[in-house]
């Protein structure tokens, strides 16, 4: 945001505050939907969210209200709880890979679907909308990239945090290890998955995961995946919900926002704007999780585009030099 009122003035920066805010909130919607999903194709798969939609908005809604306390007593208590999950998380994905790479079949890594184009039900990433079914050589491109926006969403919110850290050679190192990790976490799984498995494109939904972990090992390998998985979306939603109320934090420090949102709790954490988060992510829970993605993406396209505009701006004014801050 910074680089932005710098390069286009403070209307700019407000107006990407603002959509990284919502970015962030939406997107936070949607980890207590996805573990919900979870929960139920794994454990309940004759279970569906419309048997009784009031039973699964209050149980999305009780699981919200206590991840956002646990934001609420503090950045310490977040940090180390996600330092755990992740080394939790990781290890059945882990294992995931090592049984399956002998199982492993090249050849499935190239193969494409049969042709006919998917329809994607209400949970998924539909193909409904403005744009058109676009399917070239069996991928659908809307909800390709959507994936894909999704997967990397929030990446340059770490800049919230900047102010806490001590070490400008920590915080850079965390930047490019989380880089590689993230990748590797996803790309590894993925080719495991797709090489040692026979599931249909069409099966690649909320839980696939899962699928493709029974199939390589069994069950129990299964289950633990979706407990993993839940146990990450966890921590997912800690470290969005940080830097989203810390971002209002700033904008409210720096006058752009009222004061109540700069305003903290005895545990230094800012009470008001994490009660706004809670209540944004209360009303989207209702939602289907293919249009919660959408609508977060939708702000973090707006935002990132101007944000790299800001950043051309500011390396063209400064003749190709620009100081970078952590």
């Amino acid at each position: 945001m910074r680089w932005v009122e710098e390069a286009f003035g403070e209307t700019f920066g407000l107006l990407v505050g603002y959509l990284g805010w919502v970015s962030g909130v939406t997107n936070n919607a949607s980890y207590p939907v996805l573990f919900l999903s979870y929960v139920h194709r794994q454990f309940f798969p004759e279970l569906t969210a419309t048997d009784n939609m009031f039973l699964h908005y209050i149980i999305l809604a009780v699981i919200s209200i206590m991840l956002a306390f646990v934001n609420y007593r503090g950045l310490d208590v977040v940090g180390k709880a996600s330092i755990l999950i992740f080394f939790i998380s990781m290890v059945p994905f882990l294992l995931m890979v090592l049984i399956g790479i002998p199982k492993v079949d090249p050849n499935k890594w190239t193969e494409t679907p049969s042709g006919e184009v998917e329809v994607f039900d209400d949970d998924a990433l539909d193909q409904n909308g403005w744009f058109p079914a676009a399917t070239i050589a069996g991928i659908a491109f809307r909800p390709f990239v959507n994936t894909l926006y999704w997967n990397f969403n929030g990446f340059d919110q770490a800049s919230h945090f900047s102010t806490t850290i001590e070490s400008k050679v920590a915080y850079r190192n965390g930047i490019y290890g989380s880089l590689v990790m993230a990748s590797c976490a996803y790309l590894l799984p993925v080719l495991i998955a797709t090489g040692a498995t026979n599931i249909e494109q069409d099966q690649w939904k909320e839980g696939a995961f899962a699928v493709a972990a029974t199939d390589i090992a069994g069950k129990w390998l299964g289950n633990w995946i979706v407990v993993s998985a839940g146990i990450s979306l966890l921590a997912q939603f800690f470290s969005e919900m940080s830097s989203d109320s810390m971002q209002l934090q700033g904008m409210a420090e720096r006058g752009q926002l009222p004061s109540l949102f700069g305003q903290k709790s005895r545990h230094d954490t800012p009470t008001y704007s994490l009660l706004l988060g809670l209540a944004v992510i209360l009303l989207l829970l209702p939602f289907p999780f293919g249009l919660i993605i959408e609508l977060s993406n939708f702000s973090f396209c707006l935002a990132l585009t101007v944000e790299f505009l800001a950043f051309a701006q500011l390396l063209i004014r400064k003749g190709g030099k620009l100081a970078v801050c952590y």
